[in-house]
């Protein structure tokens, strides 16, 4: 109880900021020091399977390579098979004649020279106890056993392979390996001859330029495990077979694995051909990936020091911003005490500080707002009795002065007078009617009486058909939808060179969907102005259509009803025709809005 009486006793004399800092500091060091200790296990691991995948997928790749290579030295082994002369030749019981033996020497050298990366180039003719061999010095000719030939190692693994090839190891450091292939006949499959070429150090180069990380070598084994090619031979060579072995031995159960040679560890990546079998180690000094983790771990280290420095400077910063603004904000609370609306408290330091000062001004504002609104109400409820009678006195005011004249019309007997009122009447009363959506039928009524009066001031400028399929009549569409794109054919169908249109207008449903489509021969509309009425369609579609009554207003109007369900289509050419087609949803009632 002491202890516990002392530190009450010591807390009392430390600001509460302080304690705070120290508090919230220590929990997040500790955190800090546990996320910095599993990041550095992570990126150990991450960066040692970075590098056995690296090394994986480009060994793969090289052993693509080395497997068409392999297939090319196979082609071109065999490639003499297809000169019939030289096949003859071989397969001849008789003695070769001097002409023959002249013709394989310049046959050889063609193929000798076909190629770069061949130190030598023998073929054994066995039915003639023949070896005819070319290489850089020259070629030449000697007898030979075919017992002994058929005795040997190589070929024995010829006949043995299912692909009749053998890739041997070579003593000679400029030749990295020996390939053996004999030429059979094909119905007997009886070898005639041996070919055997010594691959130089070229192919090799080309494999070594892949692996040039510092320590980094390779090694290239045949199918029987026997070591070709080694990039580190005073670790791993013919002399040191066993270790090879060992090799080996893990490779056949792991793709990637570590050993140590000569003291020191490695990473070997392992990768055998599908094909010929060939098989291809890449070993990597672990001490090149202890480096990239001590990199990695001092990155680590260096981050983590900054990031507890500047933890510790914005703790202090934020804890004092706690403990100072209260006393500012319940000053504040007594200026709206006495009836100050109009003093907002900018009062910040934290996230509940601030959201307590913001809640503050929003209240103020909102008591404020309500106080000026109670004194505007009155008056916009004034104005818009007054808007709203003006708008129903106006229209029939004109609708019945319209009728009067009708009506004197006719009793002076001027019947065209008459329609042309009668009509333009009909339509003013169709505009001034309630609701946002109509039935399609009186809809074209509607947009009939407008041709109507369009045709008597037009005289035989103007006409019209209409295709509108039974079952879109009792659709509902947006009231004084159709009337624009007619309006629009009128306007831009008629020019220097039309004198007359002919507009036709359809509908018909497809897909749960309402097509009224208006097309004219009119002039067509222009590539530029087509550009930018279809501009003006997308920001139109999100803001409110405008008074007008154009095709952009329109289709404005059409996706505030609508939202992406609806769409509007031109299809022109200069000169011909221009169609308009209004899509919207089929629907047998009016849609609620």
């Amino acid at each position: 109880m002491r202890l516990k009486e002392k530190a009450k006793n010591i807390l009392n004399h430390i600001p509460l900021w302080m304690q705070l800092t120290l508090f919230t500091t220590m929990i997040s060091f500790s955190v800090l020091l546990y996320l910095i200790y599993t990041d550095y296990q992570r990126n150990q691991q991450i960066i040692t399977d970075t590098q056995v995948d690296t090394s994986e997928r480009l060994l793969s790749m090289e052993m693509q390579n080395l497997e068409k290579y392999i297939m090319e030295l196979s082609v071109f082994s065999i490639q003499s098979c297809y000169d019939h002369t030289f096949t003859r030749i071989v397969e001849q019981e008789s003695d070769i004649l001097p002409s023959e033996e002249t013709y394989i020497k310049s046959q050889m050298r063609a193929y000798f020279y076909s190629r770069s990366d061949l130190e030598s180039f023998d073929v054994y003719l066995l039915n003639h106890s023949l070896r005819f061999s070319r290489s850089h010095a020259g070629i030449g000719t000697s007898h030979i056993l075919p017992e002994e030939i058929r005795s040997t190692d190589y070929y024995m693994r010829c006949v043995q392979n299912s692909y009749f090839h053998a890739v041997l190891p070579s003593d000679d450091e400029d030749i990295l390996f020996y390939y053996y292939r004999p030429l059979i006949r094909i119905k007997t499959k009886q070898p005639l001859a041996m070919v055997s070429v010594a691959v130089n150090n070229t192919y090799l180069n080309s494999l070594t330029d892949n692996h040039q990380l510092p320590g980094e070598f390779i090694c290239l084994a045949n199918e029987y495990g026997e070591l070709l090619h080694s990039g580190a031979p005073e670790l791993i060579s013919s002399n040191t077979d066993h270790t090879f072995q060992e090799i080996a031995a893990k490779a056949a159960k792991h793709s990637s694995f570590s050993c140590v040679l000569d003291g020191m560890p490695y990473l070997v990546t392992f990768t055998e051909g599908s094909k010929y079998h060939m098989q291809l180690y890449s070993f990597l000094p672990m001490s090149y990936i202890d480096n990239q983790i001590a990199q990695a771990r001092r990155l680590v280290l260096i981050s983590g020091l900054l990031v507890c420095l500047a933890l510790f400077f914005l703790m202090t910063v934020l804890i004092r911003l706690l403990t100072n603004p209260l006393m500012l904000l319940a000053k504040k609370l007594d200026y709206v005490g006495e009836g100050d609306f109009t003093s907002p408290a900018n009062i910040s330091g934290s996230l509940e500080i601030s959201d307590l000062s913001n809640s503050f001004n929003d209240m103020i504002l909102h008591i404020d707002r309500l106080i000026k609104k109670n004194y505007i109400t009155e008056l916009n409820e004034k104005d818009a009795r007054i808007t709203a009678l003006e708008a129903q006195l106006n229209p029939h005011f004109l609708y019945n002065t319209l009728q009067a004249i009708a009506t004197e019309a006719l009793i002076n007997d001027q019947t065209q007078i008459y329609n042309m009122i009668t009509t333009l009447a009909s339509d003013l009363r169709y505009t001034i009617k309630g609701g946002k959506y109509v039935p399609l039928k009186q809809e074209m009524d509607y947009v009939k009486n407008y041709i109507l009066l369009l045709q008597m001031r037009m005289d035989d400028k103007l006409s019209a058909s209409f295709q509108i399929a039974p079952e879109t009549e009792a659709l509902y569409i947006p009231k004084i939808s159709i009337q624009p794109l007619v309006e629009n054919s009128v306007i831009h169908g008629l020019g220097p060179d039309r004198d007359s249109i002919e507009i036709k207008v359809s509908a018909y449903t497809k897909d749960e969907l309402l097509y009224i489509t208006v097309r004219d021969n009119g002039c067509g509309i222009e590539k530029e102005q087509l550009q930018q009425i279809l501009e003006t369609f997308q920001p139109q579609a999100f803001s409110a259509p405008s008074n007008g009554i154009g095709l952009t207003s329109l289709y404005g109007r059409l996706h505030l009803l609508y939202q992406d369900h609806a769409d509007v289509r031109i299809e022109t050419t200069v000169g011909e025709f221009t169609k308009i087609t209004l899509i919207i949803p089929a629907s047998k009632e009016a849609p609620h809005v």
